[in-house]
């Protein structure tokens, strides 16, 4: 960043932010192929800062210079500029910003302060939003990595039964979440996410996992030929149910699908510790969404490596999902089996630091 103070006026350059916070006064600007030193916002009219006769040494620090102007001699000119054989420079400009933002004075060969109070108020602003790293509106300065967003954003609300409901109706906690939401930025929704009422987020999951090579289309024609296969089998059996047995049978296919992969989720998984040369398989307990991706990924592969050459894939995906909504089948087998050497191995629960 580049401050120059010259005559009154304040050039600012920001060589390393891609958006200013709107509470600032400056323009949003972002011009990086202009040369270093050139203008970049128009200069705003500020009292000037007077350090007295000396070349300020006590008002800035190496990297900078002081120096008098030629028109009026009792209004000096600072300029604050990032030297190029000093690679300290720009950290050495952020320290007087910082210093400024929080109020230090200059002072002149009296030692009386000479900092005239709406600078102080305006380059406070300025370095007091700039230097802050958590701002909602500075995504260039927030240092999350691997985030796409500032940590302040909040998730998009998608479903319309809440915009629907009517206010008067609302809790004290949805009020307070409905009023965030008219101040605090909020994220983008997702291209795959659909307010329509055939849209299941578990689903979609699932689809894109069984994608292969990239076709999409193919994997949402086989979930939902999955899901009318089970509806088909469903009710044919209930239709050939007696009267106390139609009621225990379930022909909602998307109620199935999470039913079953509730049951396909493990509690407890392995994790390989090295210790003295030797891996240890330490059991540990699994997250919700490492639990849902386990269940969907033995799912996938279990009908894919064990299925007839003969049977199409939504009959195949079709009786796992059927089997482990009962609590049976391979994939609930292999749930168990895991759990099986989680409780063998727990005399090496002790190597889990985490």
């Amino acid at each position: 960043m580049l401050i120059k103070v010259a005559n009154g006026n304040i050039h600012t350059c920001l060589r390393h932010t891609r958006v200013l916070s709107p509470s600032l006064d400056l323009p949003q600007i972002y011009k990086p192929h202009l040369p270093r030193f050139q203008q970049t916002s128009q200069p705003l009219r500020m009292p000037a800062i007077d350090v007295g006769e000396t070349s300020g040494e006590n008002a800035l620090e190496h990297g900078h210079t002081v120096r008098k102007s030629h028109s009026n001699p009792v209004i000096p000119a600072i300029k604050a500029f990032r030297a190029p054989q000093k690679p300290s420079s720009w950290a050495t400009s952020r320290k007087l910003v910082q210093a400024i933002a929080e109020g230090s004075p200059l002072r002149g060969p009296e030692g009386r302060s000479k900092m005239a109070a709406p600078m102080v108020a305006k380059l406070g602003t300025l370095a007091g939003g700039i230097c802050t790293r958590w701002k909602a509106w500075l995504p260039g300065l927030t240092q999350v990595r691997w985030s796409r967003y500032n940590p302040n954003f909040i998730e998009p609300e998608v479903n319309k039964e809440v915009y629907q409901k009517p206010l008067e109706q609302l809790s004290e906690e949805e009020k307070t979440a409905w009023d965030l939401k008219t101040v605090q930025p909020i994220k983008a929704t997702p291209a795959n996410v659909s307010s329509s009422v055939f849209y299941d987020p578990l689903i979609s999951k699932f689809t894109s996992l069984m994608m292969k090579g990239g076709d999409k289309v193919l994997a949402r024609s086989l979930i939902n030929q999955t899901l009318e296969t089970i509806k088909r089998k469903q009710i044919e059996k209930y239709h050939k149910a007696d009267e106390k047995e139609k009621e225990n049978i379930e022909c909602n296919p998307y109620t199935i699908f999470h039913q079953a992969l509730k049951n396909c989720e493990p509690v407890i998984g392995l994790v390989g510790v090295q210790k003295g040369g030797r891996t240890y398989q330490v059991p540990t307990p699994l997250t919700d969404s490492r639990r849902r991706f386990l269940a969907m990924k033995w799912m996938i592969t279990e009908c894919r490596e064990n299925k007839h050459r003969r049977t199409l894939m939504p009959e195949k995906l079709s009786n796992e999902l059927l089997e482990a909504f009962n609590n049976q089948g391979a994939v609930i087998k292999k749930k168990h089996e895991l759990h099986k050497m989680a409780e063998a191995n727990r005399a090496f629960a002790h190597f889990r630091w985490w």
